[in-house]
């Protein structure tokens, strides 16, 4: 069974939200109009909070469930394994690789 699947009712109470208070550390860091790559993205929590700035925003999970409920929110969802190349073109993770350390 998926894990994010078997937990999915507890995970809202369990993860941290929109008040979380490293969001507002992160996301100027982060500003808009980039690329942003979430991995563990889950179901698009942090990522839905990239794309209200503008950004394009990829993940990477290795729930299905998880990747059904980040795709709702609007990120370009993944299904895959940390572990194992990444489901992405290598000319996009070359083009985000370029776009860190600003």
């Amino acid at each position: 069974m998926d894990a994010y699947e078997f937990n999915s009712r507890a995970y809202l109470k369990s993860r941290c939200d929109h008040q979380d208070f490293r969001f507002p550390v992160v996301l100027p860091m982060i500003g808009s109009g980039h690329d942003v790559l979430d991995l563990g993205c889950l179901d698009g929590t942090v990522g839905s909070l990239f794309i209200a700035q503008e950004n394009r925003v990829s993940g990477i999970d290795a729930s299905r469930t998880a990747i059904k409920c980040a795709r709702e929110r609007g990120l370009d969802a993944r299904l895959g394994n940390l572990e194992e190349p990444m489901p992405f073109e290598s000319n996009f993770l070359s083009a985000l690789s370029r776009g860190c350390g600003r």
